[in-house]
């Protein structure tokens, strides 16, 4: 971890050597100066504008900002824990293999939808999250079925910068929960939901993102068809669009 940290301050270090740096104690105070060295849970290790170099442990540090002078990175290198909510739309397709006891058909109809994800996890530093959570998906917007993932996720920001593309993906299983009494039996399966984004803004207290989503999930509804019992088994596939705020 140490590592990876110090490669990331090497590469803003390259970018602008003279950047100032702001370091926020727990006591409130604040000490500037160009940042030589970051060893998590260990040591930090400043240079003032005088010259002379100063260090102090990392457990009395609040928030660290860093190239305040570009105004490039206004926001924290400190470790720790992040909340995601999202909201999406889920427009598209959704494939259907039905079962009457005799043979099996596809049917293929248009629907759209909408969900609301939570996630909450550990931020490893400007580029890396590490998260769980659970969602709230309805896939056909007035059908009688409702779907609850829960998730692993992991965000990957390309840049550290305010302005930033990033990988996201999530994956688990998702529950689903019917109303309609015709179904006996309903089953969820795996949800999938990999993307691609851009961070639009950040600062110390909120990230705001927008990413392009491919969301599956499998699900399987047996119900009452006549005189005869029909297995309808769907694959749920959306290209979905995603607005989040990561605070």
């Amino acid at each position: 971890m140490k590592q990876i940290i110090l490669f990331f301050l090497v590469m803003i270090f390259a970018i602008n050597l003279n950047a100032q740096n702001k370091v926020i104690l727990k006591d409130g105070s604040v000490i500037k100066g160009r940042l030589l060295e970051y060893k998590n849970g260990d040591n930090i290790k400043l240079k003032m504008e005088n010259g002379s170099i100063v260090t102090f442990p990392d457990s009395i540090v609040s928030k660290i900002k860093v190239n305040l002078d570009s105004g490039a990175d206004d926001y924290s290198l400190k470790n720790g824990f992040f909340f995601n909510l999202g909201f999406r739309i889920l427009p598209g397709k959704s494939t259907r293999r039905i079962n009457t006891g005799y043979y099996y058909y596809g049917n293929y109809g248009s629907s759209f939808g909408f969900g609301i994800d939570c996630t909450a996890g550990i931020k490893i530093n400007n580029m890396i999250l590490l998260g769980a959570g659970i969602s709230v998906d309805d896939y056909n917007y007035g059908y009688d079925a409702m779907f609850f993932p829960v998730y692993f996720d992991f965000t990957a920001f390309f840049k550290d910068n305010k302005i930033s593309p990033f990988f996201r993906i999530q994956s688990g299983y998702g529950f689903v929960d019917v109303s309609d009494v015709a179904v006996t039996e309903s089953a969820g399966g795996l949800m999938l939901d990999p993307a691609l984004g851009i961070r639009l803004f950040s600062n110390e207290d909120v990230y705001v993102t927008m990413d392009l989503n491919y969301k599956y999930q499998k699900a399987s509804f047996k119900y009452i068809s006549g005189s005869n019992d029909a297995t309808k088994d769907i694959k749920y596939r959306r290209l979905s669009l995603r607005v989040a705020a990561i605070f």
